[in-house]
């Protein structure tokens, strides 16, 4: 049976895992990255609306303003917590129209990947590389959900390895990377990657 390494953060990780553990996969959780908030208050500024890009940026601090997710699975989170969810983005930040907005208040990652034009940065939490991430010889299948985990993994001895990412972005990380093979999702959701494991293990059998 091939060994399936999910490398995104916590809780995620473990969720999806047991997740995938339920359909007999071998499933692991190995974060790249571990997440610690931030105390900063929120930029001054009058904000038409909220970008929301992760999870992590949902927490009871943040101001009622009308909320554009990216995804799907943010967007319900976003939702369950008492946002106002205007927009959902299916594709990557990059992807969402930002322009009918003058300034957008933006919770995110202490070193963003990329931060839109007509955006306010509020450096809500910051996530730090995991010292105790390796990967062990018997994973055959190595899933990643964020550029920057795979700025990481991109490092180690991927030969023998599939690759799996989220978005076509994180894919062109590895452009020139020797892996025994890659793909990446159709769409940036869970379920989307689910299927991805289940064909590429099919594929590989």
């Amino acid at each position: 049976m091939r060994r399936v390494l999910i490398t995104c953060t916590q809780p995620r990780a473990n969720e999806i895992v047991h997740d995938l553990q339920s359909y007999s996969i071998d499933a692991h959780a190995m974060p790249t990255l571990l997440v610690e908030p931030c105390d900063i208050s929120v930029p001054n500024g009058e904000f038409d609306v909220m970008l929301i890009t992760s999870v992590h940026a949902i927490n009871d601090k943040l101001p009622a303003l009308p909320i554009i997710a990216i995804g799907e699975e943010t967007a319900s989170i976003a939702q369950k917590n008492g946002c106002d969810v205007v927009q959902v983005g299916t594709g990557g930040v990059d992807d969402v129209d930002l322009s009918l907005y003058s300034n957008v208040l933006y919770p995110c990652a202490e070193e963003p990947t990329l931060i839109p034009e007509n955006t306010t940065p509020w450096h809500i939490y910051k996530t730090v590389k995991n010292n105790q991430f390796d990967i062990s010889h018997d994973v055959d299948v190595i899933c990643i959900f964020s550029i920057k985990t795979a700025k990481i993994i991109k490092k180690h001895d991927l030969t023998d390895k599939i690759i799996l990412c989220l978005s076509r972005n994180i894919e062109q990380v590895f452009h020139g990377v020797n892996v025994a093979d890659i793909a990446s999702c159709t769409y940036p959701r869970y379920d989307a990657m689910k299927q991805l494991i289940d064909l590429y293990l099919r594929k590989h059998t």
